[in-house]
């Protein structure tokens, strides 16, 4: 969304109205972004000279970096407007707020709480039992239901187990004493550090008169009861999302408190429903599959463009990418500008050209880097895995070192292991090997070569010793003699666009997609946004720009076909 924009009618009602408490049911595509940021401006314009800030939260990290360069372009040379805002996820807000300056004597710990991600090797210490062996923690999730707390086993994702509450109290609390905390544990610490200190909720109100969240669909209990305990000491929320985009419902989040959300007698109830992404005819597809009204803002392009139908043999499903590609160069689409989506992250392997053979331990860490590296040049997760692989293999890192390092913080360690890893990285003759040799019999040795070097330079460098025997830790179970990554599955004389999850590609605005779809994903897509399946489905439609392809495995039964061409999709020709 451009600054120069002219707002819609329905934003101006948005961004103009009074200090009051607003919730906006957005369309995809329909300039959330610009509302935002033209709202959050103008409360704090309203504001004056009040010390007091105007909060602006979303629930991505990409997002808040749009609004902050958004924000700070729309307000440039706007000399007496206050700089008293807050542009963060909701997260580092619950974290800078209350967890790390407030919630130790909460968890009982004598140091500053910091956040794990539950690959770190000291928690090997920290699991709990699931009724048949003991469980990592990062796969322990808290939730509320009223007032009561509910823990639940998500190590099966999409199939959340209740968990014993004296279990989960005593492995929560276990982490706490250490000054640790996952994503989802923080959420229940943060709460209960509010319970035992009142005080600070009226802290919050009294800096915070005033906050704005953005992809308000994803806000699950524990934050919903987080903004409820803010509301009732005064603060104004307003929220803005789409609940048919609550596509996070493993963590609780599906769309339920944007969608009952009321913001009161004064309040307003808005709605986003001009699309400035897609073309009508994309507009139109999605309107019938979700019980929508939404209109576009943009005119039909002259190349080939709108909502069409594929088939696949399932045989010949890493032919996909390929036949994309082609359709993208024949009718003026850059590969780089459009997409392969997938429900799922197996199948974005199988299209990729990546086998399931990862290794266990540090071993699958450092593959993953390979293929993330080599596949899509994603050097950002790639340096992820590679962190995590090296960690594996260190004697008692700092437990908050990890994060320290992906974080791009200045500490001087964290520095010098960044360029370390990084270096080992992103030279696969002295570091992690190509993807494309074969996983057992050539990779694999080559890395562990690769590795002594590595780990010594650690240690004489960063003061950081490996475990003793290492070499056990990269082992060679669960990989096989295929490549890590086979170029070679489909030949294509044209470059291949990305192929990503529809999670991954959520917020995004792309002129060419294609969704594939596996057997199972096909009816709950027809079913609508009912259902988080059917939300999925809506999210990998709306991403689309100008032209969107539905790949349907062959076997797809007819009338389902039928119902696909009744909404509007035409068969690819």
């Amino acid at each position: 969304m451009t600054l120069e924009l002219t707002p819609s009618p329905q934003q101006k009602l948005i961004i103009e109205a009074g200090l009051v408490s607003q919730r906006v049911i957005a369309c995809a595509g329909s300039g959330k972004t610009a509302t935002a940021v033209r709202r959050l401006a103008e409360i704090r314009r309203q504001l004056g000279a009040s010390r007091q800030y105007v909060a602006l939260l979303s629930y991505s990290n990409v997002a808040v970096e749009t609004f902050r360069a958004e924000y700070a372009k729309l307000t440039a040379g706007q000399h007496g407007l206050s700089s008293r805002v807050l542009i963060c996820t909701v997260d580092a807000f619950v974290t800078s707020h209350i967890l790390s300056p407030h919630a130790a004597s909460t968890m009982q710990c004598v140091r500053r709480p910091y956040l794990v991600n539950g690959h770190e090797p000291f928690l090997k210490g920290f699991t709990f039992y699931n009724g048949k062996f003991n469980e990592e923690i990062r796969f322990l999730s808290a939730v509320l239901n009223g007032t009561r707390w509910n823990f639940f086993n998500t190590a099966m994702r999409g199939n959340a187990v209740p968990v014993n509450d004296s279990t989960a109290l005593a492995a929560i609390g276990k982490l706490g004493k250490a000054g640790a905390y996952t994503h989802e544990l923080g959420r229940y610490w943060a709460i209960n550090t509010l319970v035992d200190r009142p005080q600070l909720l009226k802290i919050l109100a009294q800096r915070y008169p005033y906050i704005l969240i953005d992809e308000a669909q994803d806000i699950g209990s524990v934050h919903g009861c987080l903004l409820e305990l803010l509301i009732a000491e005064g603060v104004t929320v307003s929220l803005v999302g789409d609940p048919n985009q609550a596509i996070y419902e493993f963590a609780h989040a599906d769309g339920s408190f944007l969608r009952n959300f009321d913001p009161g007698v004064m309040g307003q109830k808005e709605t986003l429903s001009e699309n400035r992404r897609s073309i009508q005819p994309l507009v139109d597809v999605t309107n019938k599959l979700s019980s929508t009204t939404y209109l576009s803002a943009r005119p039909v392009p002259t190349r080939k463009s709108g909502p069409y139908l594929m088939t696949y043999k399932g045989e010949e499903l890493f032919k996909v990418r390929s036949t994309f590609a082609e359709i993208l160069a024949n009718h003026g689409y850059a590969h780089d500008s459009a997409a392969v989506l997938c429900r799922a992250r197996d199948t974005v392997s199988l299209i990729a050209g990546s086998g399931d053979s990862w290794g266990q331990g540090a071993t699958e860490h450092f593959a993953r880097a390979a293929f993330s590296r080599d596949r899509n040049g994603d050097i950002a997760e790639a340096f992820t895995h590679a962190v995590d692989g090296a960690f594996r293999l260190l004697d008692r890192p700092p437990p908050t070192l990890r994060a320290t390092v992906l974080s791009g913080t200045d500490d001087l360690r964290a520095k010098a292991v960044r360029r370390i890893i990084w270096a080992f990285l992103r030279t696969p003759a002295t570091g992690i090997p190509p993807a494309s040799l074969n996983a057992k019999s050539d990779w694999l040795p080559k890395l562990k070569a690769n590795l002594t070097p590595l780990l010594t330079t650690l240690e004489r460098k960063c003061g950081l010793p490996c475990v003793a025997k290492w070499g056990y830790g990269v082992t060679s179970k669960e990989l096989s003699e295929e490549p890590l990554w086979s170029q070679d599955l489909a030949t294509s004389t044209v470059p291949l666009p990305p192929v990503r999850t529809v999670h991954q590609a959520k917020g995004q605005s792309i002129d060419a997609v294609l969704y594939l779809l596996r057997s199972s994903d096909v009816s709950k897509l027809l079913a609508g946004p009912v259902h988080e399946d059917g939300r999925i489905g809506y999210v990998g439609l709306t991403r689309a720009r100008d032209l969107l392809v539905v790949a349907l495995p062959n076997t797809t039964k007819a009338e389902l076909i039928k119902r696909f061409r009744d909404a509007g999709f035409s068969d690819w020709s």
